[in-house]
């Protein structure tokens, strides 16, 4: 996908000059445009030195930091050694939360990879999974929740019972409530339970023994049902569907 693919441009080489400190892959190479292939490839990559070795071959050294990073050394000194940095917008240091920045990605120039519990292109939202926020960091497939999240328990729409639910937004793939000001009791315009699809949370750790949801009942397993992703396989919850609303 477009951000997958890396784009870097290489500024021009400084003679007898290294980085040092920043060391995260050290290999012999048999041609100097190699290096800056293998820079390329490694996603952390800002710079790399290059020094010779036996044989005609070089040593390559990629660099998570160039000299322009912040709180990075000055360049040391190193006889026979090339320094060759990239055009890093990652030196303005762009992404919050201890977010990583990766240079060369997306149409800006850098991607940030959020840690756990931060969302956002810069890791500026913290997850929450009340949806009080909207679904903003969740992955949708298909058109079940296009219209999501739901506004209102809205009981007297549904002819339900209170769910008693934690804030004002929750997910209903059949609701169409998108905002307080549409009518409650509208539904998806593909019916109620027909619309397909799926809706995925970033990565979270549970620290706890347990993890709750709140789920609608009037499903069958087939039809709704939640799911756990652990190491990228889908554990699924045992959950017991009904005509109630179920804990």
């Amino acid at each position: 996908t477009g951000e997958e693919c890396r784009s870097i441009v290489f500024k021009e080489p400084i003679q007898d000059k290294v980085m040092v400190g920043h060391l995260i892959g050290l290999v012999e190479v048999p041609r100097l445009g190699s290096c800056n292939v293998l820079c390329y490839m490694e996603p952390d990559c800002v710079s790399i030195n290059l020094g010779p070795s036996q044989g005609g071959n070089y040593i390559c050294e990629l660099n998570n930091a160039s000299h322009e990073s912040p709180g990075s050394p000055v360049l040391q000194s190193k006889q026979d050694y090339t320094h060759l940095s990239i055009e890093n917008p990652c030196s303005s240091s762009p992404c919050f939360n201890n977010g990583t920045c990766q240079a060369g990605y997306t149409d800006k120039g850098f991607r940030c990879k959020c840690p756990s519990g931060f969302t956002g292109v810069y890791c500026k939202k913290s997850c929450s999974f009340d949806f009080e926020d909207g679904i903003g960091g969740w992955e949708r497939t298909g058109t079940a929740f296009i219209h999501q999240p739901t506004f209102g328990d809205n009981p007297a729409a549904r002819n339900r019972e209170s769910a008693q639910q934690q804030g004002d937004w929750w997910i209903g793939g059949a609701e169409n409530r998108p905002s307080e000001s549409d009518p409650a009791g509208h539904l998806h315009q593909e019916g109620p339970d027909r619309p397909q699809g799926s809706l995925t949370s970033a990565y979270f750790r549970i620290v706890g023994r347990d993890i709750s949801f709140l789920i609608g009942g009037g499903c069958t397993i087939n039809d709704i049902r939640a799911e756990l992703i652990v190491e990228n396989k889908v554990r699924l919850f045992n959950v017991s569907f009904d005509s109630f609303e179920t804990a």
